[in-house]
């Protein structure tokens, strides 16, 4: 199993079996967590806090675990700022893109492998004093609507639900 521990900016193997640790490591990350392995050996983060520019403190970066080089990252810039101190996730598709959920900003978005944004959702809710409050979004999950259950589907296509214009 591969285990982030974000209070301490680690991570690691554990052997599910017998709960040894079998390889940790630190590296160019802070307090970082949703640690995955990628299929080319990789590792893929969300750093929370180790990019320390106003507005942009969070950054998703690939990891060459034996190395420790940044082989990929995405860090938002001043049009599109990118920070979520906890919570988020990023998931890489298929497609090369990643499907980020950035919690604290209320948004969702794919970000290309060149850093462009394909999409993004920012929840439109606010509450409190001067709408400052915005609500988190908790995770995110890109999904083929080909591959959803039939019944699914005609519910989705279903009048209530309005009209669908991608099948």
């Amino acid at each position: 199993m591969l285990i982030s521990f974000r209070n301490i900016s680690a991570v690691a193997l554990v052997d599910p079996v017998t709960g040894t640790l079998s390889w940790a490591t630190r590296g160019p990350w802070i307090v970082q967590h949703d640690a995955r392995a990628l299929p080319n050996g990789n590792l893929g983060l969300f750093d929370n806090a180790g990019n320390y520019r106003e507005r942009n403190i969070s950054r998703l970066i690939e990891v060459n675990p034996s190395s420790h080089e940044i082989v990929w990252s995405y860090e938002g810039d001043d049009a599109h700022p990118f920070e979520s101190y906890v919570r988020s996730s990023a998931e890489r598709l298929p497609n090369g893109n990643r499907l980020v959920t950035e919690s604290d900003g209320g948004r969702l978005f794919e970000v290309t492998p060149d850093g462009t944004i394909a999409w993004e959702f920012v929840n439109p809710v606010r509450g409190g004093e001067n709408d400052r409050y915005i609500p988190i979004v908790s995770s995110g999950q890109r999904l083929a609507y080909g591959e959803l259950d039939a019944d699914f589907r005609r519910l989705l296509d279903s009048p209530e639900q309005g009209e669908r214009h991608d099948p």
